[in-house]
């Protein structure tokens, strides 16, 4: 139980924290792509730091969906 707390703490106040500092050093665009990406950036540390794995299939499908609608913006 311990980790995921320790997850939600990173996902929410040094994710919202970094995305504010981002906001005085970048231009808005490039802030917002990074606040965008806060959900990619919390699997990953559940996944590699802290050994976390409870995806299913159906998880996967969506992160997949979700990759492939982003190359599907109008450019």
């Amino acid at each position: 139980m311990t980790k995921i707390l320790y997850i939600g703490i990173i996902g929410t106040v040094v994710a919202d924290l970094l995305y504010l500092f981002s906001l005085t050093m970048t231009p808005v665009m490039n802030a917002v792509l990074i606040g965008h990406m806060q959900p990619i950036f919390i699997v990953l540390i559940g996944f590699f730091l802290l050994r976390e794995d409870r995806s299913t299939r159906y998880d996967y499908s969506g992160i997949i969906i979700m990759i492939l609608s982003g190359f599907t913006g109008n450019y």
